[in-house]
């Protein structure tokens, strides 16, 4: 009767273990990243010995965790440059600079038809303005956009800096419960892997599992966590990074934005300098930036239209006016400013229809994730059924043990 009452035990407690899995999973159906828990039996040791519980497992797989962390950081990385360079686009869009240049030398060759017009010297004086003014207004908003770029890293790397220290007082509260309790703390797991995950999406990392612990690194194998303590990383360590919102953030200042700036800069000097020999003396002025890479900025060296310079040979002279309305076609600049907004238009399509098949693949992975961890409440619904029949026959079999020795005690 004793194997009886032990053999209807252990498929009791095996059964309540079963269904406090299942409504752990249940009421976990909406935690992120957590993956589905199920009770691990074994037969006992030994014929008629009924069922052990050897643990409460974790559905997950790493195969499939390292790819899907990989495609998260890619769509990240994309997101970020689609945004920025989106931000890049407006600011082209607005429009003016390519019109303004176009005024301009419209008011140099109608000048150079009529030197000795008073109101064509002030057009061209208040165009030379308007020019000045859209050159500068486009310079300050792409040293905004700098700066703003520039917060967006630095918040990103502190993120991420946080997070490896998250990251390493995880590892150290898993080996603090495997050696007080013997078992694996699969919620701390689960935060563990959804922290990767998270970091994932701030840059490109790499996972090393040693000895139950995770070690953390980027892409380029710069140490971020090694067991229960963070890494400092280098600050050429961070601009190199790649993948993730600071990899995407780190191409768009490195790239598109490096060369709005850069191109700007030049049209900017160019037209100054072009202008300057065909007026014979400076109409406009260069000023170069304070720090290497800022744009420069434009200034007007004539403000009086009396002061103006019509040409060689006195008030009726129109050539140095006529040399500044040719550059327009010499030297194309509207054509160079088109170039610049072409580049990134093109840069910004192509991100985005790279973005829109990244994001393709990164939800086939996470329904390939979710099909493995995730809890289906209809299938949790059929488990807890098949749950209670088993612990209702599991208790059958110790009113059987009952019921026998009461017979015994009955006969005796």
């Amino acid at each position: 009767m004793s194997n009886l009452y032990s053999i209807g035990s252990s498929g009791l407690r095996a059964a309540q273990a079963q269904l406090n899995a299942s409504s752990n999973n249940i009421a976990n159906v909406d935690a992120p990243g957590y993956s589905r828990q199920n009770a691990l039996l074994s037969s006992g040791f030994g014929g008629g010995s009924g069922v052990s519980i050897s643990g409460i497992g974790r559905d997950y797989s790493r195969a499939i965790g390292e790819q899907l962390n990989a495609a998260l950081s890619r769509q990240a990385s994309l997101q970020a440059q689609s945004s920025s360079l989106a931000t890049l686009e407006s600011l082209y869009g607005s429009g003016g600079l390519d019109q303004s240049l176009n005024d301009f030398f419209s008011a140099s060759a109608s000048l150079a038809d009529a030197p000795s017009s008073s109101s064509s010297r002030q057009a061209l004086i208040g165009d030379a303005e308007a020019l000045v003014s859209r050159f500068n207004a486009y310079a300050s908003q792409l040293d905004e956009i700098s700066t703003t770029v520039d917060k967006q890293l630095a918040s990103t790397q502190g993120q991420i800096e946080d997070g490896a220290a998250r990251l390493a007082e995880l590892n150290k509260q898993i080996v603090r419960v495997r050696a007080q309790t013997g078992s694996e703390p699969n919620e701390l797991l689960d935060q563990r892997d959804q922290l990767v995950s998270d970091l994932s999406e701030l840059a490109e990392v790499r996972v090393f599992e040693q000895d139950g612990l995770y070690n953390l690194s980027l892409a380029d194998g710069t140490a971020l966590v090694l067991g229960e303590r963070t890494v400092a990383v280098p600050e050429d360590a961070w601009q190199r990074v790649q993948g993730g919102t600071l990899g995407g953030l780190n191409e768009f200042n490195q790239g598109a934005l490096a060369e709005a700036r850069s191109g700007l800069d030049g049209l900017m000097r160019d037209f100054a300098d072009s202008v300057e020999e065909a007026y014979s003396a400076p109409l406009f002025g260069y000023q170069a930036p304070q720090q290497e890479g800022d744009v420069g900025r434009l200034t007007l060296e004539v403000t009086d239209a009396d002061d103006l310079i019509t040409g060689e040979g006195g008030v009726l002279d129109g050539s140095r006016m006529r040399a500044i309305a040719d550059l327009q076609d010499s030297e194309r600049f509207g054509d160079q400013y088109a170039a610049m907004v072409s580049r990134v238009g093109t840069s910004a399509a192509n991100v985005e229809a790279r973005l829109s098949t990244q994001q393709s693949l990164t939800s086939e992975l996470s329904g390939a994730m979710q099909s493995i961890s995730g809890v289906d409440l209809n299938e949790e619904a059929v488990r807890l059924a098949q749950y209670q029949r088993f612990y209702q026959a599991n208790a059958q079999v110790i009113q059987t043990a009952t019921n026998l020795l009461d017979t015994i005690l009955a006969i005796r």
